[in-house]
């Protein structure tokens, strides 16, 4: 029988003990956290106690913000990555989540996800380019027009040192 959801959660039949806020997967057919690396069909609503529990999960497509437990601290408005067991961190190991709309101060804290989209974004998506960027500003004179020019390029050295900071930029 065909169906579909038209809310922010689906519910699912739980494989085991799941905190809530967690990443799951779907294993064998049931609800399985997620790992660092792997993809996830959305969040946990609530925890699940046992094997068989049905429990709410919102998808990861789901419209609006999310709730997510950190691996670590976290900064307000820090770019978020999935971690090991079903959390998030901001150290860019993994897949680019979204964005923290709030800050923590430790491991298993909970806050709220701005997701990057519709689905979780592979973090290997790169800019390639960064280095001839650099290299580029770097051939600039004295003169006034290239003095602005200059000013203009330490912005973009700038942009690209926080992007390099993030894990978001590669050598060519």
């Amino acid at each position: 029988m065909s169906q579909y959801t038209e809310g922010s959660t689906k519910t699912f039949t739980a494989g085991a003990a799941i905190a809530q806020h967690l990443r799951v997967k779907i294993t064998s057919g049931k609800l399985a956290v997620a790992g660092l690396g792997e993809g996830c069909l959305g969040t946990l609503e609530a925890a699940s106690f046992n094997d068989g529990d049905k429990r709410a999960v919102r998808p990861w497509n789901s419209q609006g913000t999310r709730k997510v437990v950190g691996a670590g601290a976290v900064a307000a408005f820090a770019l978020i990555y999935d971690a090991a067991g079903g959390k998030v961190d901001d150290v860019a190991n993994g897949k680019l989540l979204g964005l923290a709309l709030e800050a923590i101060g430790a491991a298993d804290e909970v806050f709220e996800l701005l997701p990057t989209g519709m689905f979780a974004v592979d973090a290997s998506a790169t800019i390639v380019d960064a280095v001839v960027a650099h290299d580029i500003n770097s051939t600039f004179s004295d003169t006034e027009v290239e003095a602005t020019l200059d000013a203009l390029g330490v912005k973009i050295n700038a942009i690209i040192a926080a992007l390099d900071a993030h894990g978001l930029t590669k050598t060519a």
